[in-house]
């Protein structure tokens, strides 16, 4: 057998009379099944044990997890137990560790860290306290803390502190104290009690370290940096601006790094940490805080204690974690951004972690946790557990708590022989986004749900979970495992679980389970329903008003009935559609790498029963290969390891079409979304189009409207075009008329822009901006999303603010804004509505609740996409499963930055794989307008800018918004212009591609793998074919050359030099030139 390095086991052993006679005694062991034995017997026997060596980066997974279930079961021991008097060394073999256990009882002995030694104590040195004690930062540890004027100043000094019973120590609100905090045992009737004082936001402990100085970070490599900060032990996460920015992904070594932005490990050896950023973390975020492996509050063995206003935040292991408790009560806290660290390896050698807001481990009695609110944790924001023999837990209840953003709400498991569960009350508690959190994006194994009941053994009575709201789950509502031998009673809990089953049966309940409402269980687990015992059944408890009463649990289980698909990828196979978005933060944050196609080599997951991902969505996706992807229903899919694996709650099918990508695509199309026959107006495509947003921003005037107007017709840009005015002409949001401080003469500026030779079309969103006489009229019309618990409209924050929303599943609040519109219309002579927001991800029904009861997510999001029914001259951003019709859709927002720029060609041909015939590559330049603030013109990339122009002109839409004449030479805006106008050139032939789409269904712009199928085309994205006649191959990144690649035939580039196809050409693209070729002998 392969031997292991010996390690030396500390025991630190304490007499119980007296405790006086503290001895160490030194274990080695060679294998992890030594180790493992050795731990059960101790722990059998209540001997506490830990190990002095650490885990070791070539320990084999096995010997692994044996370390860290040491370390696990065992609290470790701190720098001091090494100074105490030792005995020989023994071996860990069963028979030495079963005469030291024999030694240790005949002599009474009890094995405790130094904490608890430093707890037993004070004790027994213990006075009747009922002093105050006053705790701030602005503090000095050597007063005498009785009063706010002599506070003491750190949380090392409230440790070091010898408390009487009843005796208080008060944070002052509004400070930050760095630490742990160590708590002291009150006696019964006489707690210790730790809380705030003053006015101010609670008073914050946390133990991390603060990585926000540029100093912290020196640079190690290509975008990594390096920290190094004083730590006792493994760091578990990287919090950045305070979480307002998240956190940053934790992988275990640096080789699996990777250059990925924002990962992070943690180098013991070093005593390091290593972090991927594209500049110094210290500059790039206000706050960086590292996370480190101790629990914020460790009451092990401690009782009578209060906990009352405080708030934990950025401990890599529990927020407050111990074993052996009671009567402890933890009030009106706040527990936010816990775990990360290793807790042990499985057996696979992956990485289990800590992370649990409030945790009581093994024995555990007469606990109260209420009004606390805990959020992004990385496991469980409450649970109590245990797997020792003989343990009871008793008296435990969690009340009125919110909960958000953790990974499982509540989990529960005791397991153990002999072992005992005893009135268990989860009661009140408001739970919300299990699996939306930081963890969930980081864990090898998303499980998420509000509650977690695992395998349980130990003999139950009177478990009762009432009464809760549970609200939207990544994964269910309850995971139910088997072994539930006794009762759990369910009762008066709100469930609004859409997408996903509202309970996963791991295994079939054996007896005992009690349902308040038994007959609306899932029909389709009726195996398990059999065993469920008969109770009266009442009506469901209501929770405002009528339309909104509780769903039966039968209606849930069938919205929540979930279909799966599996599609391996075939060799060379790639993937076009689903989403436009190529930089969808909520994809890439979660360690995610995609680009269009997708092919084997990427990985990524993302979900659009909830998220649009600020871009256009469908339910399809098409291969090269000659297959696709289709459901009517919204789904949520991954790729990873060359699978492409599929959920949602409608059928998803797979089909094999054709041999091509071109045979699968008209297929689906002639199958699932067949073109309309329409189009929208041949001003969109036939001339450049024109918005004011990057100009103006939210300074939208008359005036300079005008100006803008003016200075396309002076600069000789072509007009006969569509006009755009965006975002803040309105007074305010549901307002429909001119800011009359702006706009003078609304009419007679509209006027005079169509005798320009514009079509002026208005950005408007589904908002309403409240107290406000629009929302008080829209309000008693009931024509507002509501909020989903209280009768009244759900005030939702989006980019500008927050407002209520317009519900667009009632047909009268829908008609509302279509006479409101045409108001404008026929009042001002208005052409159009640039119709922005409507993203899925705020019509999620945790936020809202709908007048249909159904439209949800995406669903709504094409509610209010169908304006455009109304509008012919429409555009719009966030779409969902509209493709072949006569819409303007618009790639999202783009960056001024040359990464926007190489993402165009790639991402329209994209969009056309959707179906979408009819897309505008977002403005020319970018639209974000964020990236040009603070810009000086004399900064400005005018090469940048030169080439996303042209990439526009040889596009079916080009939408100028920058003003090419403010920041560009002379000679570049030459060279603009005429890309504008080569545009306008080929409006013809663009109009003409367009209307036979409406027909056929066939995409103006087309992947080469569409049209030259078989030539090894199949991930090319950076060229293209423009309808069946162009082939285009635009500078997508700085220089002035590319290489580009001709299929078979002979083709002839715009200046007329001819090349033989079949080979790649490395051609000269001078920053006037744009390159098309056009096939003169071959075969389309």
């Amino acid at each position: 057998m392969k031997r292991y390095f010996a390690m030396s086991l500390l025991l630190a052993v304490c007499l119980a009379a007296g405790a006086q006679n503290r001895v160490i005694i030194k274990v080695t062991a060679d294998t992890p099944d030594e180790i493992v034995s050795a731990v059960k017997a101790f722990e059998k026997a209540d001997l506490l044990f830990t190990m002095e060596r650490q885990v070791r980066k070539d320990d084999t997974p096995e010997m692994k997890s044996a370390l860290a279930m040491v370390q696990w079961k065992n609290n470790e021991l701190v720098e001091s137990v090494p100074s105490l008097p030792s005995v020989d060394v023994v071996d860990a073999s069963p028979e030495s560790v079963a005469g030291v256990i024999e030694r240790a009882l005949a002599e009474k002995w009890m094995v405790r860290t130094p904490g608890v030694w430093r707890k037993l104590l004070r004790d027994e040195a213990r006075t009747h306290g009922g002093r105050r004690f006053y705790v701030a930062a602005c503090g000095n540890d050597d007063a005498d803390g009785l009063s706010p004027e002599t506070a003491w100043h750190s949380l090392s000094r409230v440790n070091d502190a010898d408390l009487g019973f009843a005796d208080t120590v008060c944070f002052r609100a509004g400070d930050v104290f760095r630490g742990h905090l160590e708590p002291q045992s009150g006696s019964h009737g006489q707690s210790i009690v730790y809380m705030s004082y003053g006015k101010g936001r609670k008073p914050v402990l946390e133990p991390s370290w603060d990585a926000s100085s540029p100093q912290d970070w020196e640079k190690v490599g290509d975008m990594l940096w390096k920290c190094e900060k004083p730590s006792v032990g493994e760091l578990g996460n990287v919090i950045l601006n305070h979480g307002k920015r998240g956190c940053a992904f934790k992988v275990d070594s640096p080789e699996l790094l990777n250059g990925k932005d924002l990962h992070f490990c943690w180098v013991r050896d070093d005593a390091a940490v290593y972090m991927v950023s594209r500049t110094n973390p210290g500059k790039r975020f206000r706050s960086v805080e590292l996370a480190e492996k101790q629990h914020i509050i460790d009451e092990t063995d401690c009782h009578d204690i209060v906990y009352d206003g405080l708030w934990l935040r950025y401990g890599a292991a529990h927020g407050i974690g111990g074993s052996g408790v009671s009567r402890i009560v933890i009030r009106n806290c706040d527990i936010s951004w816990i775990g990360g660290s290793t807790l042990y390896y499985d057996e696979g050698g992956r990485g289990v972690r800590y992370g649990n807001g409030i945790e009581f481990w093994s024995a555990a009695q007469d606990i109260l946790v209420e009004n606390c609110r805990v959020w992004e944790c990385w496991d469980a924001a409450l649970t109590n557990q245990s797997n020792i023999d003989g343990v009871v837990q008793k008296n435990i209840t969690w009340r009125g708590n919110k909960i958000w953003n953790c990974e499982y709400s509540y989990e529960y498991w005791q397991q153990g022989d002999g072992a005992r569960t005893r009135n268990i009350l989860f009661e009140g508690n408001d739970c919300r986004n299990a699996g939306y959190g930081w963890g969930h994006k980081q864990r090898w194994n998303p499980n998420a749900a509000h509650l977690m009941f695992y395998d349980t053994t130990a003999d139950t009575d009177g478990f009762v979970v009432k009464g809760n709201r549970f609200i939207r789950s990544k994964n269910c509502g309850m995971r139910l495992f088997n072994a539930w031998y006794d009762s759990l009673t369910m009762e008066d809990n709100l469930w609004r679980i859409p997408w996903h089953p509202l309970c996963r049966y791991h295994a079939r309940p054996t007896s005992g389970l009690v349902y308040k409402y038994p007959d609306r269980l899932d029909r389709a687990h009726s195996d398990s329903r059999e065993e469920i015992e008969s109770q009266t059944v009442e009506e469901p408890r209501v929770f405002g008003p009528g339309r909104r009463d509780m769903r039966s649990f039968n209606e849930m289980f069938n919205h929540g009935k979930v279909y799966e698909l599996v599609v391996e990828m075939l060799p060379g196979e790639c993937w076009w559609g689903a989403f436009d978005n190529p930089f969808a933060w909520q994809i890439t944050e979660a360690g995610g790498n995609y680009s269009f196609p997708f092919d084997a080599s990427m990985k990524f997951s993302c979900d659009f029963r909830d998220n649009t991902y600020g871009n256009n969505c469908v339910p399809f996706l098409v291969s090269s290969a000659g297959r696709y992807v289709w459901s009517d229903e919204p789904f949520a899919f991954s790729l990873k390891d060359g699978v492409l694996r599929f959920e949602g709650p409608g059928a998803i099918e797979v089909e094999q079409a054709g041999k091509t990508l071109r045979e699968a695509y008209l297929a689906a199309s002639a199958a699932h979304f067949p073109p309309s026959g329409t189009m929208p107006p041949e001003a969109f495509i036939a001339r450049p189009q024109y918005n004011t947003w990057i100009e103006l921003t939210y300074n939208q005037n008359q005036a300079d409207i005008l100006r803008y107007a003016s200075d396309i017709v002076k600069n000789g840009f072509p007009v006969d075009a569509v006009f755009m005015v965006d975002d803040n002409w309105q007074k305010y949001y549901g307002n429909f008329e001119f800011k009359p401080e702006r706009f003078p003469d609304p009419k007679g500026m509209i006027t005079k822009l169509h005798s320009m030779g514009f079509k002026v079309m208005f950005w408007l969103s589904p908002y309403v901006s409240p107290d406000s006489p629009e929302y008080r009229e829209l309000e008693k019309k009931g024509y507002f999303a509501m909020d989903p618990v209280a009768d009244r409209p759900a005030i939702l924050k989006w980019w500008n603010g927050w407002s209520a929303m317009l519900d667009m599943s009632n047909p009268d609040a829908r008609q509302w804004l279509v006479d409101k519109l045409r108001g404008m219309q026929r009042d001002y002579g208005v052409d159009g509505f640039k119709f922005d927001a409507g993203d899925a991800a705020n019509y999620s029904p945790e936020k809202i609740r709908v007048f249909d009861g159904k439209s949800y997510g995406p669903r709504h999001t094409e509610l209010w996409c169908r304006m455009y029914e109304d509008f012919p001259y429409n555009e719009l951003r966030a779409s969902w499963k509209l493709a072949g019709q006569p819409i303007v859709m618009r790639l999202c927002d783009k960056k001024y930055a040359w990464s926007a720029v190489e993402s165009l060609v790639p991402s329209m041909i994209n969009a056309s794989m959707e179906g979408h015939i009819y897309v505008c590559p977002d403005m020319i330049g970018g639209g974000e307008f964020t990236s040009f603030l603070d810009i000086d013109i004399d900064d400005i990339d005018q090469e940048q800018i030169v080439r996303s122009c042209q990439i526009h002109a040889m596009m079916p839409m080009m939408q100028f918004s920058v003003a090419p004449w403010r920041i560009l030479s002379k000679e570049n805006l030459a060279i603009c212009r005429d890309a504008a106008w080569r545009h306008a050139r080929l409006g013809p032939y663009l109009v003409e591609q367009a209307r036979r789409g409406s027909v056929s269904g066939e995409p103006v712009v087309r992947p080469m793998d569409y049209a030259f199928p078989g030539e090894g085309f199949e991930s090319c994205s950076d060229q293209y074919m423009l309808g069946p006649d162009y082939l285009v191959a635009p500078m997508l990144a700085p220089g002035t050359s590319r290489s580009v690649r001709l299929p078979a035939g002979r083709w002839k580039d715009e200046c007329g030099q001819e090349y033989e196809g079949g080979r790649e050409y490395t051609i000269e693209v001078p920053l006037s030139r744009i390159p098309v070729f056009e096939l003169v002998a071959g075969n389309l």
